[in-house]
């Protein structure tokens, strides 16, 4: 009588084995997530503007020229493999933006005064298309508003977490 299961004790046990499964699948499916599925080569024509981006400043109609758009414009310091004439010319340790490097996206950090946050790849392609952050606060006007596709993301997310890819 008392080994017979109950109806309420084979529903725990059905949503105890769900739950397991639902959990299982949330590991694998952020362990594949985690892994940059792009392409880091093509995500450097993207980073230094050799394959020319869409966009526009958050507010405006109006398209911006590609060249304005290229992220090494305004992310890196004159160490991109880019020609030289066509890089911008900073001095020391001068930048619009931060340097995007591996450690600066992934590490959980307080940005612009904010409370600790990090990238993901699907955090960066919020940030480049809807100019919002990880803590889901807009940034600074300047940063250009990007029409990119999911593809186009998952090369830069692959380009920007490769350690050491925009401070060569």
């Amino acid at each position: 009588d008392t080994l017979l299961p109950t109806q309420s004790n084979r529903r725990r046990w059905m949503k105890g084995i769900a739950t397991r499964f639902l959990w299982l699948g949330c590991f694998v499916a952020s362990a594949a997530c985690a892994l940059p599925a792009g392409d880091a080569q093509q995500g450097r024509r993207l980073f230094e503007g050799q394959t020319d981006l869409a966009g526009r400043i958050r507010g405006h109609a109006d398209p911006l020229p590609p060249a304005s758009l290229r992220c090494a414009n305004c992310h890196a310091r004159a160490t991109v493999s880019a020609p030289a004439a066509s890089r911008p010319q900073f001095t020391g340790t001068q930048a619009f933006g931060p340097a995007l490097t591996s450690g600066w996206l992934i590490e959980s950090r307080s940005r612009r005064g904010g409370p600790p946050s990090a990238y993901t790849a699907g955090r960066l392609c919020t940030a480049l298309r809807e100019g919002l952050d990880p803590n889901q606060v807009f940034m600074a006007r300047n940063m250009p508003i990007y029409q990119l596709t999911d593809r186009d993301c998952e090369h830069l997310w692959a380009f920007l977490t490769t350690p050491g890819a925009t401070s060569r």
